[in-house]
């Protein structure tokens, strides 16, 4: 089938038509809009609340993990990468006398030349 000479000028024509009620539809729709939320007043305020409130859930969401995430990242920072802290403390005064039978000795606490290779 070929084309004739009158088909691209009736789509030319439906195509300017369009573009000349372009605004007048655009007009009807936005006044049916307003006319819709008005009569439902109280339906479209709380779908507003709700959008409202959705995205303030989301953003303080984000926010808080966030928050969480930039401290849990400072205190790896801060405790570098070649750094182990190790605490020694002295045993109570109770616990550091133990007998085993007729044996009686002293638990050894802190560090010893041992415990430092093994962590080498």
């Amino acid at each position: 089938m070929t084309p004739t000479p009158a088909q691209p000028i009736a789509i030319g024509a439906v195509r300017r038509l369009l573009i000349s009620l372009a605004p007048a539809r655009l007009r009807r729709t936005l006044w049916l809009a307003h006319k819709s939320l008005w009569l439902h007043r109280l339906r479209s305020s709380l779908t507003v609340l709700g959008i409202v409130f959705g995205v303030c859930s989301v953003i303080a969401m984000l926010a808080i993990g966030e928050g969480a995430s930039f401290e849990a990242q400072e205190l790896i920072k801060n405790l570098g990468s070649q750094n182990v802290i190790l605490r020694s403390l002295k045993p109570p005064e109770e616990q550091k006398v133990t007998e085993r039978g007729s044996q009686s000795f002293v638990l050894q606490f802190g560090l010893t030349y041992k415990d430092i290779q093994r962590i080498r």
